[in-house]
């Protein structure tokens, strides 16, 4: 029972209970009619527990005011579902922005909560109390055991910083040794693969340029044409300051034999169908353009053209024969224009298999040499003067060069150049069969009108492990204003000779041999099928210095112990920038490499330099690949590269 104290203060109702009247309590709560706001719930009274019911259940004025079933929420700033453990409050609903659990670990983090991603950033991603272990964006690292700096890619941990003795490359191809790794210095001779890639000729210490990245390809027009069989740089035949191309194709027993004028510039893939003309022989199969060259015969400017046709019939006996075609209209030539037709003597002869310009006597005109090996059973060489016109029998040349040699070959190749530095051209004739390996002839003198090439003043015999297979003369190779020779060697398959190339330095005299070359090119481990082709005389680095083009015909480069891990490559064309100097070059240092990986046969081909047919100031190259199939069976084709690419 409650007892009320009469005092001044007291309501009139008190006042009257003082004076004997006692109040009532109807909810029986032990709180009277005076005291309890609510008389009628007996859970209502200045004692009840607040409840979230929307009363005033202590009778205290306030509704719901810190109510025994309020909810605890915590604060949510950061939006991602989870709340500050240090900033809650309890009340009848949650609060906007608050939630009902306090398991975050930074509020102000939306990526940071008990179910989030951990990654490598230096915070406790999940809450969990740890710092980065097992991140999504954990990068991989790879042991490395020799310490290279490459791993092993079977090796692998993944965490946010590499730990002890571990990297982040996995191309390491073997772990155990420090100086096999990727970016290693590749020796061809060791027999290990030190850069963990497959062995190319940049391994070797030379740079590759794939041939079908060359600056034109010029394409046969059909199956047959061999185009390319021989190549060589036409001169200026429209007189337009740009070197123009000739390209001989024989062809295979079709009409399509002949030569294609090509007049410089010229890029891209295009089809011979577009050549400004194409030379023909007088028949079908009389092997028009199997031999090739280009210059001014008559010196009028324009540069005239010069076939040989080995097959060419008189009267039906296969005699051979040379075209001359004279520039500039060899546009509009027939079989027969203007020009010179040089007839061989005798049935066999295969006169026109081989042919060269030069300038025998020094008078601004160029003289021509054809080549006929199979005359007289040791072959022979014809050198008339030019400007020659009309028909010319060759049994009636201005000088005839006969073979030395019973079951000879001379005239199998020719070519001209002032090797005893008198100003005038001298005459060079190759009988590949003469002697052990081969014999070159150099004639200089062409006043008499018949010789005998064993008679010729200079001479340079092959040997058995040294046979010539191909010569090129008159480049400068050494710079020192004398013309030069360089003769190609025949490295028969799995030959391990050290020497590719042979050199003298002119001016030459008396009886050459191959020990006594001023210079080589050193094979290092290269070998070709079929011999070795040479090219001297352009420059492509235009430092006014001859280069050379080494062409190898199934081109192989062997490495490893004693040459005995083979690693095959189709057929190459090395190109080495000169001045050279005496002794051994090697063929990879400073060279260039020129190739396709696709699959083209470059089991034979041509090479030359084609002057500058773009007139950037670097003689360029032609290589003719005459057995490729890109339009038909053995329809060839010319890649041109510009100089300034090598």
């Amino acid at each position: 029972m409650k007892y009320l104290y009469c005092t001044g203060a007291v309501l009139v109702a008190h006042i009257l209970a003082c004076a004997g009247s006692p109040p009532e309590d109807a909810d029986r709560d032990g709180w009277d009619e005076y005291d309890d706001c609510d008389d009628h719930d007996a859970s209502v009274h200045p004692d009840a527990t607040e409840y979230c019911d929307g009363e005033d259940d202590d009778c205290d004025g306030q509704v719901d005011e810190w109510a025994a079933d309020a909810i605890r929420s915590w604060d949510d700033d950061d939006g991602d579902g989870y709340g500050d453990p240090d900033a809650s409050t309890q009340e009848c609903s949650i609060p906007w922005g608050h939630v009902t659990n306090d398991d975050d670990c930074d509020d102000h983090d939306a990526s940071s909560h008990p179910y989030a991603d951990e990654y490598c950033d230096g915070d406790d991603n999940d809450c969990d109390g740890r710092l980065d272990e097992d991140p999504q964006d954990a990068p991989s690292w790879y042991a490395d055991a020799d310490g290279d700096g490459f791993g092993d890619a079977t090796a692998e941990v993944q965490a946010c910083e590499a730990p002890a003795g571990f990297t982040d490359d996995a191309n390491d191809c073997d772990d155990g040794d420090a100086a096999i790794h990727p970016g290693a210095v590749e020796d061809c001779g060791s027999g290990q693969d030190e850069d963990c890639e497959p062995l190319t000729p940049d391994d070797c210490g030379y740079r590759l340029v794939d041939l079908d990245s060359a600056d034109a390809t010029l394409l046969a027009r059909a199956a047959g044409e061999r185009v390319g069989w021989a190549v060589a740089g036409a001169g200026d035949v429209d007189d337009d300051g740009n070197g123009d191309l000739i390209l001989g194709g024989p062809g295979a027993g079709t009409a399509a034999d002949g030569a294609y004028v090509v007049l410089g510039p010229v890029s891209g893939r295009v089809s011979l169908s577009y050549a400004e003309a194409h030379l023909e022989g007088s028949a079908a199969g009389v092997e028009a353009g199997y031999a090739v060259a280009g210059g001014d015969v008559n010196d009028d400017g324009y540069s005239d053209l010069l076939l040989g046709a080995p097959a060419e019939s008189e009267d039906g006996a296969i005699t051979g024969a040379a075209y001359l075609f004279y520039g500039p209209d060899v546009a509009d030539c027939e079989p027969y224009c203007e020009g010179a037709t040089l007839a061989g003597e005798q049935a066999g002869d295969r006169a026109g298999a081989a042919v060269a310009l030069g300038d025998v006597h020094g008078d601004g005109y160029l003289d021509l040499l054809v080549g006929a090996p199979s005359r007289w059973d040791a072959g022979a060489a014809y050198l008339v003067f030019g400007p020659p016109d009309g028909q010319v029998l060759l049994g009636d040349a201005d000088l005839v060069l006969s073979g030395a040699s019973d079951g000879g070959a001379a005239g199998s190749a020719l070519g001209m150049g002032d090797l005893d530095d008198d100003g005038r051209a001298d005459v060079l004739v190759l009988d590949p069969a003469a002697g052990a390996g081969g014999t070159l002839y150099v004639v200089t003198d062409a006043s008499v009108t018949t010789l005998d090439l064993g008679a010729a003043p200079v001479r340079l015999v092959g040997e058995q492990d040294a046979s010539f297979g191909s010569f090129s003369a008159g480049g400068d190779l050494d710079d020192d204003g004398d013309a030069d020779l360089i003769v190609g060697l025949t490295l028969e398959s799995g030959d391990a000779a050290e020497r590719a190339a042979l050199i003298w330095y002119g001016p030459l005299e008396g009886e050459l041999t191959p020990d006594g070359a001023d210079a080589w090119i050193d094979s290092q481990g290269l070998y070709a099928n079929g011999g070795l082709v040479v090219a001297a005389g352009g420059d492509v680095d235009r430092d006014g210095a001859d280069d050379l083009l080494l062409g190898a015909p199934e081109a192989e480069v062997m490495a490893g112990p004693d040459l005995d891990r083979l690693v095959a490559f189709p057929g190459s064309v090395f190109v080495l920038r000169g001045p050279f100097g005496p002794g051994a070059l090697p063929l990879g240092e400073g060279s260039v490499r020129l190739w396709t990986e696709q699959g083209r046969d470059l089991e034979r081909f041509s090479i030359a330099f084609a002057g500058d047919q773009d007139r950037d100031g670097s003689d360029d190259v032609l290589i003719g690949a005459w057995r490729d199939g890109t339009i038909g069976s053995e329809a060839g084709l010319v890649w041109v590269i510009g100089g300034d690419r090598l």
